[in-house]
């Protein structure tokens, strides 16, 4: 009996020792599961950038082929049914892209094509968008011949009021300093003068950029500019556009961020999307939420801590799926 005492207790020992120590060198280890990769936010739901839009449909028609023509986009189907009574006048965005519009490269009717996605969002949320076709030999003829015709087509039958007091002007790359230089020119030529201003991206070595001293000091200004890119140019359109008080304008850069997969790539093509890539943060909240802000904080008194001021809100970019913020927007007064 006390030897099969002793034995149990040894037993006991033995099975105590092997509960702390379930992996002993050389023996089977249990393998620990790899961490699932952070994934990169989704498009907000609602706010600046977001999706709550209020038309459902979008309405696109040419408008010629060649330099001076456009393609028109219309916000149609209001969301929801939409409200009795005459709806209220829309703005109008000149969106100027990279050169250029006569290129299969830019042809903005194809639903896949480089800033259709963006376009659609900002006609959704409730503006007309024009887009001009143009020579870039000669590209302000084209411009202003586009805008003016636009103008005449809009004040027909069968589209929605607009309002060209309420007019924006947005460029990517050429088109970037195709925005500014189309404010130098407007009121000269008759046309409607910008009230916001959102050179993209601007390209190196792009068009001149005019009089800039003609642009109004009234502009609200956000020059955005990815981490990844040459940025002379925004500095240009910054210099030149000093006349603007500090309080009315921003100069934004967009970072990179590889925490997570896919990884987010702030380059010169980050406005561009549809053809150079996917959908993601750094449209809807480096490009996206900054106009959308703009426009509704000089349109409408909202949303302006999106837009200016080096603001949490401003520099925001979202999540990762991890919880993990990415890397914020830097902004600054002084990009020199």
């Amino acid at each position: 009996m006390l030897r099969m005492a002793r034995t149990a207790r040894v037993l006991l020992l033995l099975t105590s020792l092997l509960a702390l120590f379930p992996a002993l060198p050389g023996g089977a280890q249990e393998a620990t599961p790899a961490a699932t990769p952070a994934t990169p936010p989704t498009q907000p739901a609602t706010g600046p950038g977001g999706m709550d839009y209020a038309y459902d449909r979008v309405v696109v028609t040419e408008h010629g082929e060649g330099a001076g023509g456009y393609v028109l986009f219309e916000p149609a189907d209001p969301h929801g049914g939409g409200t009795p009574g005459t709806p209220a006048p829309v703005p109008i965005v000149l969106f100027l892209s990279a050169c250029c519009e006569t290129d299969d490269l830019n042809d903005v009717t194809d639903n896949g094509a480089p800033w259709r996605a963006w376009i659609d969002h900002l006609t959704r949320r409730g503006a007309v968008v024009v887009f001009p076709r143009f020579d870039p030999h000669d590209p302000m003829t084209g411009v202003a011949t586009a805008v003016r015709s636009a103008l005449m087509e809009l004040e027909g039958s069968g589209h929605p009021p607009t309002d060209p007091t309420r007019f924006v002007a947005v460029g990517h790359s050429f088109g970037a300093a195709l925005v500014v230089q189309y404010a130098t020119i407007a009121a000269d030529r008759g046309l409607p003068v910008p009230v916001v201003l959102m050179p993209t991206a601007p390209g190196e070595g792009g068009d001149p950029l005019g009089v800039t001293a003609e642009v109004p000091a009234t502009t609200r200004l956000v020059v955005v500019v990815p981490e990844g890119d040459h940025q002379e140019m925004g500095r240009e359109i910054w210099a030149g556009l000093a006349q603007i008080p500090a309080d009315r304008k921003d100069f934004v850069e967009v970072r990179s961020d590889d925490h997570g997969t896919p990884p987010l790539i702030a380059d010169h093509p980050m406005p561009a999307t549809g053809l150079f890539g996917t959908l993601d943060a750094l449209d809807w909240y480096g490009t996206w939420k900054l106009l959308d802000a703009l426009m509704a904080c000089v349109f409408d008194g909202t949303w302006c801590e999106y837009a200016l001021g080096n603001t949490p809100e401003q520099r925001f970019m979202g999540s990762w799926s991890d919880g993990i913020p990415v890397a914020e927007a830097l902004v600054t007064d002084d990009p020199a």
